[in-house]
């Protein structure tokens, strides 16, 4: 199990937390840290609680017990709208942007906790980094490829200035290659100063980018460990990356 560092230097630290949907318990007294300028990989079977728990962390799901930290101080009981004020944001699962608006529009809608100077400067810094997005501002967001929709679903969070970005699912539905590249634009992010969760369903591919990882099953963190371990780890490579 991981050494738990100082609560106050964490990124993000997950104490004895548990979600509830009704009867269903979907997350059980889970224990978690993400530290400063990590990529996090979080792994799981479909209904293991991933999601589940990036939508507790960005205060979409209430919790129904536990805490969680950001560098010390309490974050769980705060509304979705002040985290993203602090720099924690996701790019959900699906998508999910607004198909009948342009690019352009979508990528406004995301920056709207910071000013108009920042979210002029952040369209530019989106543009730049997703050429494609540019080339297709004034398109409808409906429109375009799944590739381009998920750059323009990571392009709207950037636009929030995250400290801390919570990707659920990036590579869902893509092809390899785009889905080579949207790694590439993880890492890139990392590198300069982004922490990252990365639930995703490529076990590989998201294990050679991260740093640590946990994997959850039904609801609790059976595995946990540096990348590059569970890589080897033969639990994981049994249930997750098959034995090529």
């Amino acid at each position: 199990m991981r050494q738990e560092t100082d609560s106050q230097s964490a990124a993000l630290a997950i104490r004895d937390l548990s979600v509830s949907y009704g009867r269903i318990d979907a997350l059980k007294h889970v224990n978690l840290e993400i530290r400063e300028g990590e990529i996090v990989a979080i792994l799981g079977a479909n209904g293991a609680g991933k999601s589940s728990l990036l939508r507790a962390i960005s205060a979409l799901v209430p919790v129904s017990g536990g805490e969680i930290l950001s560098h010390g101080k309490p974050i769980h009981t705060l509304p979705a709208e002040k985290l993203v004020s602090r720099g924690i944001v996701q790019s959900p699962e699906g998508r999910q942007i607004f198909s009948d608006l342009t690019v352009e529009d979508n990528l406004i809608a995301g920056g709207f906790t910071v000013s108009a100077s920042e979210r002029k400067a952040n369209l530019a810094m989106v543009y730049e980094r997703f050429p494609i997005l540019g080339k297709r501002a004034k398109q409808v967001a409906g429109t375009l490829s799944g590739g381009e929709q998920q750059m323009l679903a990571i392009g709207r969070a950037l636009m929030a200035n995250p400290k801390i970005l919570l990707l659920d699912e990036p590579s869902l539905g893509l092809a390899p290659l785009i889905v080579r590249d949207i790694l590439n634009i993880i890492e890139q992010l990392n590198e300069q100063g982004v922490t990252v969760v990365l639930v995703e369903q490529n076990a590989k591919q998201s294990l050679k980018i991260a740093d640590y990882a946990y994997v959850l099953e039904v609801g609790t963190i059976s595995i946990e460990g540096p990348a590059e371990e569970l890589l080897k780890d033969d639990r994981v490579i049994e249930a997750y990356l098959g034995k090529s």
